[in-house]
């Protein structure tokens, strides 16, 4: 009986996000730092998204396609089998065509499973996530304002009543900006992607993700100018360190990843300023590598930043790439979660030049722990 049910709803997605709705309902306001329901604030959706051209589509593609065929690790391996098989067809047969379509509308396919939020599998209107992304995405802003210091930290003890004040979030993120010295950027927050929800800036649409990449570009910033990142998702914080300083950028990930992050910063940055997988660096600003090439590479970074990845790979994998970061970086800076079986301060315990400098909670995504190693070399 319970795998009959189990094929009923595996072949029924509206029913799996319904019960997964009724299941999480209770304990998402868990995940905020602030009073649900406190936050003014327009949604938006992009419905016009930019689309580059099918020459840098097939330059983007070509770049990874000798990388296409190794299997990863841990959870990873899972995507790669049940969500990124038409992706690697499409790769295969040199469907160009159909990858920039994929590309531009990524609610049609999966090609971003496992790193951002738009993709076929997670379209539902049922799934809590989806339903939370504007109050998400405000309490994120509210948090980052915090931080920097643009608003006062807000005090729960002083709640006084169910009816909170609300916050104005255009006016956040206006002064959130303007702090940062980014207001002169058009079209900041980027918006490549048909589909993409969020609420209304005067910088674009703003999703989740963009508070959370500009904290992270804040912290990794303040360790120097050479940076490399290990599972940059769609490339967000690359793109706000490179506008906020970096000089040089890297960014390591496996194949379906990395092509999607081309893609993403091909939409501000000139194919001038970024190398491709497989090409070398010189003095462009960004550059995307695969595994391989991090190892080959005699590089030595400022900081090397891992947000919300190694704790995903298997064990082995994640011991690997900490064993190179214990060789290639003056500092590192990790952002994620504890729920897995592997964690960071356990597997850093095998490396005795990895000296704890600091360990604090994230400001802008619960649940989430920040360590900052100092590499003893």
């Amino acid at each position: 009986m319970n795998n009959f049910l189990k094929s009923i709803i595996e072949q029924n997605k509206t029913i799996y996000f319904v019960l997964d709705y009724i299941r999480k309902r209770s304990f998402f306001k868990a995940r905020f730092n602030h009073l649900l329901g406190s936050f003014s604030y327009r949604k938006s959706r992009v419905s016009r998204a930019n689309k580059l051209s099918d020459d840098l589509v097939q330059k983007i593609v070509q770049s990874v396609e000798k990388d296409i065929k190794k299997i990863p690790s841990g959870q990873w391996k899972l995507f790669y089998q049940n969500y990124h098989r038409e992706i690697i067809e499409n790769i295969n047969n040199k469907n160009f065509d159909q990858l920039g379509d994929f590309f531009q509308n990524p609610l049609t396919n999966n090609l971003f499973y496992g790193f951002d939020n738009l993709s076929k599998e997670l379209d539902s209107s049922f799934r809590i996530e989806t339903i939370y992304e504007c109050e998400s995405t405000c309490d994120a802003f509210v948090s980052l304002a915090e931080y920097l210091g643009v608003i006062k930290v807000i005090n729960p003890e002083f709640y006084n009543s169910p009816r909170a004040k609300r916050i104005n979030i255009e006016a956040v993120v206006y002064d959130i900006i303007n702090y940062l010295n980014l207001e002169n950027n058009r079209n900041l927050f980027l918006n490549p992607f048909n589909g993409e929800k969020g609420i209304f800036t005067k910088y674009g649409v703003a999703s989740s993700r963009v508070p959370q990449s500009l904290y992270e570009a804040c912290r990794v910033t303040s360790f120097g100018k050479k940076i490399c990142e290990i599972g940059p998702g769609m490339g967000r914080t690359a793109y706000f360190s490179v506008l906020m300083g970096a000089e040089q950028y890297f960014m390591v990930d496996l194949p379906i990843s990395s092509m999607s992050q081309s893609y993403f910063l091909l939409n501000h940055f000139k194919i001038e300023e970024v190398a491709l997988n497989n090409e070398d660096i010189g003095k462009k600003k960004i550059k995307l590598m695969s595994v391989n090439e991090f190892k080959d590479l005699d590089n030595y970074y400022d900081v090397i930043i891992n947000v919300d990845s190694l704790t995903e790979m298997g064990i082995e994998t994640a011991m690997e790439y900490l064993s190179l970061i214990s060789e290639k970086t003056k500092f590192f800076l990790s952002i994620n979660h504890e729920s897995n079986e592997i964690n960071i301060r356990d597997m850093v315990k095998e490396f005795p030049n990895f000296k704890l400098l600091n360990k604090q909670k994230s400001w802008t995504r619960k649940g989430y722990l920040e360590e900052v190693y100092q590499i003893l070399n």
